[in-house]
């Protein structure tokens, strides 16, 4: 029924799907990128969790530390006068301007002047753009709901077509032998099961 060419590239889809399904960009007017410079994700505390183990009468405890964020969310507007929720620390800064795209990696500032914005990173220098030259302007940010929920989704496609590949045709009886009721032999001579 299936290929094992079919099954690689089914998994391949599913694989692309899901690192696709990461990170978000989100467009937004070229006024509101000034507001980024105030996101943040925070390690605030942590949380601590002990276990008890009892081997032969001695009882060891262990104890394990997670970290709790705090993030940032900060509205935005878009285009077209929508607001969008960006939460916690963007990844990326893309600016489409002069017929050319420059991705802006976090560590990124955005400094707003008279009529355009200057945009520092990590990967550019300095690079200054006014609001009239500025065709685009996206966030790219991690989503974790819609990466989940792709998780789940492969796994449960995964499920299915291995149901669909391992299982017996209706023709091969060598399955039905293993599920036969009546015993081929008795363990205990006289006895019937």
């Amino acid at each position: 029924m299936f290929t094992k060419k079919g099954i690689r590239n089914l998994a391949m889809l599913m694989a692309a799907l899901l690192i696709s399904a990461c990170y978000k960009h989100v467009e937004v007017k070229p006024t509101e990128l000034a507001k980024l410079n105030h996101a943040y994700s925070v390690q605030t505390g942590t949380t601590s969790r002990t276990t008890s183990t009892t081997i032969n009468g001695r009882t060891t405890y262990s104890t394990s530390h997670d970290p709790v964020y705090s993030h940032s969310d900060i509205p935005m507007e878009k285009p077209d006068g929508r607001i969008v929720s960006i939460k916690g620390k963007p990844d990326a800064i893309r600016i489409t301007a002069r017929g050319q795209v420059r991705v802006f990696e976090k560590p990124f500032i955005v400094e707003p002047v008279d009529d355009g914005v200057i945009l520092k990173s990590a990967n550019w220098a300095a690079t200054s753009y006014p609001y009239a030259d500025i065709t685009k302007s996206e966030v790219k940010y991690y989503d974790g709901f819609a990466t989940v929920s792709w998780m789940v989704a492969a796994t449960l496609v995964s499920l299915l077509v291995m149901f669909v590949v391992l299982a017996p045709d209706s023709d091969d009886s060598s399955y039905k032998k293993t599920l036969d009721p009546t015993p081929r032999f008795s363990p205990l001579p006289g006895w019937r099961f």
